[in-house]
């Protein structure tokens, strides 16, 4: 998981990918760095949300359980 905090140091953007048997998805959660001690590699999570493909990418609302 990659954590950044903005330059201005007010908001904290969370970055992880996650995988299936079929393809990968990079997620993005705001204000929420407490996840990067949560979420470990090789444990099956569940997700929900809406992706959305803008341009060439892909954003994402999504959420974890």
């Amino acid at each position: 998981m990659q954590v950044i905090r903005t330059r201005n140091r007010k908001m904290t953007i969370c970055k992880i990918i996650v995988s299936d048997m079929t393809d990968a998805c990079e997620i993005v959660w705001y204000n929420q760095p407490y996840l990067k001690d949560k979420l470990k590699a090789g444990n099956e999570y569940n997700f929900f949300g809406k992706i959305t493909k803008k341009s060439r990418s892909y954003r994402n609302g999504i959420s974890c359980i």
